[in-house]
């Protein structure tokens, strides 16, 4: 039985549990007893112990309560990173590279998205030619996901189109094609 932020109460006799962790935040307890329930009845058809199911639904419904309305973004839990980098595009072949991003590969785009890149662009500073890359990472792991990106053979041959027509920066670190830069400012 949920009860409130101070987390479940097991209704049958069950070993002792530790106290659960009060939700710190409270903004809206929509959706909370559903995420409770819902969460609480998929760790049971995985046959996990009564403890965990109650950690799990009560985590999973403490996250809720700490946004506005019954579905928390997609990300909670996961902070995104935002990344940006630079490259140069040779000047021969722009509008080569413009067409080809105009209508990117759908299986790039996947791996991409299987690797958790959202809201990529890449802009274009003319007429020096410069790239402007952003996306956010919103996984755990980014280099596995870096690393399944690149061993993707689809992706491997966009790079071998691609990659010639861009100028890397001659600072960039060892090792790297795009010029990772800073975040020095952001506004949510």
């Amino acid at each position: 039985m949920k009860c409130s932020a101070n987390g479940p109460i097991p209704i049958a006799d069950t070993a002792a549990l530790p106290p659960f962790e009060k939700a710190e935040i409270v903004i809206d307890t929509t959706g909370a007893g559903d995420s409770f329930n819902g969460s609480y009845l998929g760790l049971l058809a995985q046959d996990m112990p009564e403890e965990l199911r109650l950690q799990g639904a009560h985590s999973v419904a403490k996250s809720v309560i700490g946004h506005k309305g019954a579905i928390p973004p997609k990300d909670v839990g996961r902070p995104t990173q935002r990344m940006g980098m630079l490259i140069g595009l040779k000047p021969e072949t722009k509008a080569e590279y413009i067409k080809l991003h105009a209508d990117v590969w759908p299986k790039v785009l996947d791996r991409l998205s299987q690797s958790n890149i959202t809201n990529y662009s890449i802009f274009l500073r003319e007429p020096e030619n410069l790239m402007f890359s952003y996306w956010e990472y919103t996984g755990d792991d980014f280099a596995a996901d870096d690393a399944a990106i690149a061993a993707d053979p689809v992706t491997q041959k966009w790079w071998s189109i691609c990659g010639p027509m861009q100028d890397p920066l001659a600072t960039r670190t060892d090792g790297d094609w795009w010029a990772d830069m800073r975040e020095v400012f952001h506004l949510d």
